[in-house]
């Protein structure tokens, strides 16, 4: 019989995991296990969940000092990375016990461990106090595989166990809509707080010399741009900037450019954007393509495919004359 795969099913499994910080909760669930991906957004007194098209892999990324500090996530069965840690601009909560990971990614984007459930959520205040539900990612296993010959009414069985398995699926996603899943992801922050030590003298100096590698490593960064702006082609480059700038400023325009990765795609291989505020009509903008929109602050949506329709603000145009607007910033 073949691998069947089957999300974590019932709440009886789901205690069988022990609530731990944000690196063990991820090693309980196993450094190898696939994670089914859905969008998660209120509708009325529950939450909907949109199935993605892709599966990811989550590894975790120790610091110089063998201490987790990030996060890594690949596409299963594709050769790209969807989150890659950032030692700069990832930042944990508590550096020996943290709740979660804060990174610049889109709106901020925040990545914790609740009932072993993984949540990505964005703009999450420093108190956890408020935030928006993007994502989450729910663990699925594989059954052992035997290799034992089946008989007629054992295969029966088994074809019946697959339509169970899928029943029971259905029936956990529906258990999910209904979670308070901000409280519950409030409460776990707040009894994390609880049990982070005051950091040993060791840990202070391990975050010293981080902090120094850090400072280090840009000032050889700006010490490269600053000769490069400064350079025959760097001047060059900056003058054709400004006028373009200029350009674009005096058509009160700005561009949109739809660099975000396959993942965020449609079937089409475009995504969907809604206005407001302006004339601009709602548009499928390509992967790789851009657009021009008046910058007298006019609104941005993420639309729904084929129609007028707005599922959520993005951003404003309202300054960006002569400016390029990228979508990775707020998707």
């Amino acid at each position: 019989m073949k691998n069947i795969l089957f999300i974590i099913l019932s709440l009886i499994i789901l205690k069988g995991f022990t609530q731990e910080n944000l690196f063990k909760s991820i090693e309980n669930l196993g450094l190898n296990t696939t994670y089914k991906v859905y969008s998660i957004y209120k509708s009325g007194e529950g939450y909907e969940l949109e199935a993605r098209s892709f599966k990811l892999q989550f590894d975790i990324v120790n610091n110089k000092f063998d201490k987790p500090a990030g996060l890594n996530a690949k596409m299963v069965g594709e050769d790209k990375t969807y989150i890659t840690y950032n030692n700069e601009n990832d930042i944990l909560d508590h550096y020996s016990n943290p709740a979660y990971i804060r990174t610049n990614r889109g709106f901020n984007e925040t990545y914790l461990v609740v009932d072993s459930v993984i949540y990505c959520l964005w703009s999450m205040e420093e108190d956890a106090s408020s935030f928006e539900l993007k994502s989450i990612y729910l663990p699925i296993f594989k059954k052992e595989k035997s290799d034992k010959k089946m008989s007629l009414k054992e295969k029966m069985a088994a074809a019946k166990n697959a339509v169970k398995d899928a029943s029971g699926e259905m029936k956990y996603l529906g258990q999910l809509k209904k979670k308070n899943h901000e409280k519950m992801i409030k409460d776990y922050i707040a009894s994390m707080k609880k049990v982070q030590p005051i950091y040993t003298s060791q840990e202070q100096k391990e975050l010293a010399e981080l902090k120094a590698d850090i400072e280090r490593g840009n000032a050889e960064i700006k010490a490269k741009n600053d000769a490069y702006w400064a350079s025959e082609e760097g001047q060059a480059m900056r003058k054709r900037m400004n006028e373009d700038s200029k350009q674009s400023n005096a058509v009160g325009k700005c561009t949109i450019v739809n660099d975000l990765d396959q993942s965020y795609q449609s079937k089409n291989n475009d995504v969907r954007l809604a206005f407001s505020g302006g004339s601009t009509a709602a548009k499928s903008l390509l992967k790789g393509h851009k657009m021009e929109v008046n910058c007298d602050d006019v609104k941005v949506y993420i639309g729904v495919e084929s129609s007028t329709e707005r599922k959520r603000y993005l951003f404003s145009t309202s300054g960006a004359c002569g400016k390029t607007i990228y979508l990775s910033m707020y998707w």
